[in-house]
């Protein structure tokens, strides 16, 4: 936070990981960032309000990248906050907006007719809601990006997939998102090694990282 005090533009992430990418793709496409006022800084966490008001409070303008959160009920596992929206609202002190949970079903009936979760059902249901969330709430996560705060479809590794899946096969295996997830830092050093300067190119240049974006001059490419 000392460093980034000293910048004119902070790209604030969730986790060493998204760290450890941006930088990796700036170093391809933009080495002199922080010279000319840019800084990415990793929040360990989804704790982004202090950072934000610390930050605008001193002019250095602030820039959030950070994941399309559900979180279930502890009274009941098949109601789901929108926590990543609810995140996003409160960074622009718009938490009045009334934003109403989710159900998802994943129980099934087991052999002997008890209620059991099933946790690939689950899996998949929330990824599917996500997506689903993420178009209907279009017009509020467009205000977002007006703010400098941008939401994943999903979250960092689904929206890298979806620019550069085939690369992230060829480098990680069948199943990379999984493997990113899996030992996050460590696998996405892998992955950042390969990368080559058209991969980064074509990440950067991406709407879903357009976060990313912000920290370079528009005649970058």
């Amino acid at each position: 936070m000392s460093t980034a005090l000293f910048a004119e533009k902070v790209l604030l992430v969730e986790g060493p990981s998204e760290k450890v990418l941006f930088e990796k793709i700036l170093e391809n496409v933009y080495p002199t960032y922080e010279l000319d006022g840019g800084y990415i800084l990793d929040v360990g966490g989804i704790k982004f309000k202090p950072y934000v008001d610390v930050l605008k409070g001193l002019n250095i303008t602030p820039i959030v990248k950070t994941d399309n959160d559900l979180k279930s009920k502890r009274d009941n596992k098949t109601i789901f906050d929108l926590i990543g929206i609810k995140r996003c609202l409160n960074l622009i002190n718009d938490e009045e907006k009334s934003i109403e949970p989710v159900e998802i079903e994943y129980f099934e009936n087991d052999a002997q007719g008890k209620r059991v979760p099933n946790n690939k059902v689950k899996k998949q249901k929330i990824k599917d809601k996500k997506l689903e969330l993420y178009v209907l709430f279009q017009d509020t996560i467009e205000h977002f990006k007006e703010n400098n705060i941008y939401l994943s479809k999903i979250d960092l590794e689904h929206d890298l997939n979806e620019v550069i899946g085939d690369r992230m096969e060829e480098i990680l295996g069948s199943n990379p998102i999984n493997y990113l997830q899996d030992h996050k830092l460590l696998n996405m050093i892998e992955l950042t090694n390969e990368l080559t300067r058209t991969d980064c190119n074509n990440i950067i240049n991406h709407p879903l990282f357009e976060s990313l974006r912000k920290l370079v001059p528009n005649e970058v490419d």
